[in-house]
């Protein structure tokens, strides 16, 4: 008899089977990797979001994306008023003082400016190469950074670092690629140097529709889904209906912002859309969701 994790692997691979007719072993085979990714991608938001401390928050982040990765070194960065990138925490470095490097500097001001992954073998012999004293950096030979984008800004960049000189493989850029996209939701709710507010704070938020709207607003101290509190179902048909409904539309989003992105995405993150589709069409999920809504637990996502 099969595990449950043994059976959302052979569900992966029936369905890349059937997706695109590949059937060699390589093939396979990556696939079963980018599935592993994905898993320990979850497993490392999952375990920050339920810290409370943003230091404690970012320091499991590099300690947790060095262990994943295999790589000496992992930095965080965020970006403060005035887009220069401060230090928030390392995995591998010495730091005994406040790191900012003034913005555009360097590789990691590199990655802010275009906004796309850094990926090099050998930092030091990059024209754009920006020496930090007193840190032990100098023994660190490899460089890929990823930008962390929320509302269309970048307010940070995520490093890692090797003594090996060879760029990172694709697979790892791959999923640090898109633990950034992750980890820019909680990154944002943290403010370097910020000293006691003497004001009041403004607040910026997207507007779902034109207009203007007056009513009550709830304000939540961080975005973490776990930290909704459950309801129960109070019409199970609906709320199945709904379910379906939602699971189309994210499926459709993931298409759609893949041939969005088009070539300007590497075949490693490409691939990672493709595993996310697939795990959403995996007959097992959706019969343990249409389970608990059956036995009247609500759910907290609903279709819009």
């Amino acid at each position: 008899m099969l595990s449950n994790e043994n059976c959302v692997q052979v569900t992966l691979l029936k369905f890349c089977r059937w997706n695109s007719g590949a059937t060699s072993p390589s093939f396979l085979e990556n696939f079963i990797n980018m599935k592993n990714v994905i898993l320990e991608l979850t497993h490392i938001v999952q375990q920050v979001a339920l810290l409370d401390s943003h230091q404690a928050q970012v320091e499991l982040i590099v300690d947790s994306i060095s262990q994943v990765v295999g790589i000496d070194v992992c930095s965080l960065y965020r970006a403060d008023e005035h887009k220069n990138m401060v230090l928030l925490a390392s995995h591998g470095l010495t730091v005994d003082k406040e790191i900012v490097i003034p913005a555009g500097k360097g590789l990691v001001g590199l990655v802010a400016q275009y906004r796309h992954t850094v990926n090099v073998a050998d930092s030091a012999s990059h024209p754009n190469y920006y020496a930090i004293t007193n840190i032990n950096e100098e023994q660190f030979k490899s460089f890929c950074g990823v930008p962390l984008v929320s509302f269309g800004e970048v307010i940070g960049v995520l490093v890692v670092q090797g003594k090996n000189q060879q760029k990172l493989s694709a697979e790892n850029e791959g999923f640090l690629f898109t633990l950034g996209s992750q980890l820019a939701f909680i990154v944002a709710n943290i403010i370097p140097n910020k000293k006691a507010a003497t004001t009041n704070e403004r607040l910026q938020g997207i507007k779902g529709a034109p207009g203007i709207g007056i009513g009550i607003v709830r304000l939540c101290g961080n975005s973490d889904l776990y930290n909704v509190i459950d309801a129960p179902c109070l019409d199970i048909e609906q709320t199945l209906q709904q379910w379906v409904a939602l699971l189309a539309a994210v499926k459709q989003d993931i298409r759609e912002e893949q041939q969005a992105l088009g070539d300007a995405i590497s075949s490693s993150v490409a691939a990672i859309f493709d595993s996310y589709y697939m795990l959403l069409s995996d007959q097992a999920l959706s019969s343990k969701v249409e389970a608990e809504i059956r036995a009247g637990t609500g759910y907290r996502v609903r279709c819009a």
